[in-house]
């Protein structure tokens, strides 16, 4: 559901890690590996041997990826709530100068089984400018430009940022090139 309680149709259950015999698999077998959620935002996750707990992520056009651990089969219905996120935006400069066609990359929000989700890339624009949307809010991060997209133009070392609160966008700013 969203956070107004309307059921979220479309969303992607990846399974990610399955628990069987009290040995914990990042390599789930033998149960789907997604489902999507139908018009009344339920969705079914079917595994061919019994398995003790489940874990993954959600994701869904418009709002942050969601990680789930530990949902135990059967009849119950786990509910999660789907958020916008917060957003991400900065320039990218060089003396001053607008860097376009760098790739940026930004990731390392948390430690949680399941965050590696959480991770983006994209190119700064003609003006340099980049922004990212539907981050996980409230979390710190690392942002860098890959040395292949710099070519000779410079270096930008990894940054460390902090997403806001769900809804909000952090501009970094100017970020010079070395």
């Amino acid at each position: 559901k969203d956070a107004s309680g309307k059921p979220v149709s479309g969303a992607i259950i990846r399974m990610q890690e399955v628990t069987r015999n009290n040995i914990w698999d990042f390599s789930p077998r033998e149960i789907d590996a997604f489902a999507v959620s139908d018009d009344t935002g339920h969705f079914v996750v079917y595994g061919q041997t019994p398995f003790t707990d489940a874990g993954g992520a959600i994701e869904a056009e418009g709002f942050t990826t969601e990680l789930f651990e530990h949902w135990a089969p059967g009849d119950l219905v786990h509910t999660v709530t789907l958020r916008e996120g917060a957003a991400v935006e900065g320039r990218l400069v060089n003396g001053g100068l607008p860097v376009a066609n760098a790739e940026i990359h930004i990731g390392n929000f948390g430690a949680e089984a399941g965050s590696s989700v959480w991770n983006y890339s994209g190119l700064t624009d003609a003006q340099g400018r980049f922004a990212f949307a539907h981050l996980p809010p409230a979390r710190v991060f690392s942002l860098y430009a890959t040395m292949g997209s710099l070519e000779e133009r410079g270096s930008l070392s990894k940054l460390p940022g902090r997403t806001l609160e769900s809804g909000s966008t952090n501009n970094l700013g100017d970020l010079s090139l070395s």
